[in-house]
């Protein structure tokens, strides 16, 4: 009696989720119900699903379903619709605001017109296209070119300096303050949320919801509380300087 009850649960399991999924979704790996398909988490993935399922095809990692499109013109004609502009809601994207859907790069609709629009006014007063801005821009792009220099000749992937130099011409805006590319204070931070890549544990539970609520607390304290802890420490950490520093500007010198 036991196995039929357990049979038919499962069926009305499987049922459920056939009934559910969308219909007309482009080719992919076999799909295990409520698990998903293998995971495309490289370059070397994607590729090899491309030879295989064409320009458009799909993956899916527990409920999350993402769809991979290896042609410019498709990416092309996507990106001019107003249907793919959304970003998806997942608690990682938003661990500095506490789970709360904030700023410019993963929020949505009206709260991310009304932020753009904050954040472009204010940037503008601060000098953003303005013409001193020009020597700012200069002195980081002649640093990127010597530590380019330096990897020449040799594969490698794209180095931190890029990311600090991007926030170097921003924070000279804000804070009058430019980091060295040997920094460890801005580089730290920058190395733990690169090891949230597409490839990491932690990235992987957040597509499973309910394999993390199964984790014992220190695991997930391991893989994702701590990282994200860490980072919101650099993160207050560098707030408190920046107040100090503007507190204590010289006279004529910006804040």
């Amino acid at each position: 009696m036991i196995v039929e009850i357990l049979l038919f649960a499962v069926a009305v399991f499987l049922l459920h989720y056939w009934m559910s999924r969308p219909r007309g979704m482009p080719p992919g790996p076999m799909v295990i119900p409520y698990l998903g398909s293998r995971p495309v988490i490289s370059v070397d993935h994607v590729q090899k699903m491309h030879k295989i399922y064409g320009d458009i095809f799909k993956s899916e990692v527990g409920p999350h379903k993402f769809i991979f499109l290896c042609s410019n013109k498709l990416i092309k004609e996507a990106l001019t619709k107003v249907e793919f502009a959304d970003r998806p809601q997942l608690e990682l994207l938003h661990f500095l605001t506490d789970g709360i859907e904030a700023g410019v790069i993963m929020s949505n609709g009206q709260r991310w017109q009304n932020a753009r629009r904050f954040l472009l006014r204010n940037l503008r007063d601060l000098g953003m296209g303005k013409t001193y801005l020009e020597e700012s821009i200069l002195e980081e792009a002649r640093a990127l070119v010597k530590d380019f220099s330096s990897h020449a000749g040799t594969p490698c992937h794209l180095p931190e300096t890029l990311n600090v130099a991007v926030l170097n011409i921003i924070w000279q805006l804000v804070a009058n303050k430019r980091y060295d590319y040997d920094d460890k204070a801005v580089l730290e931070p920058i190395n733990i949320l690169r090891s949230f890549d597409s490839s990491s544990m932690a990235l992987l539970l957040e597509f499973i919801p309910w394999v993390r609520k199964l984790l014992p607390e220190f695991m997930k304290e391991k893989m994702i509380t701590g990282l994200m802890r860490k980072v919101k420490e650099h993160r207050d950490s560098a707030e408190g300087h920046n107040r100090f520093s503007q507190n204590h500007a010289r006279p004529g010198q910006p804040a």
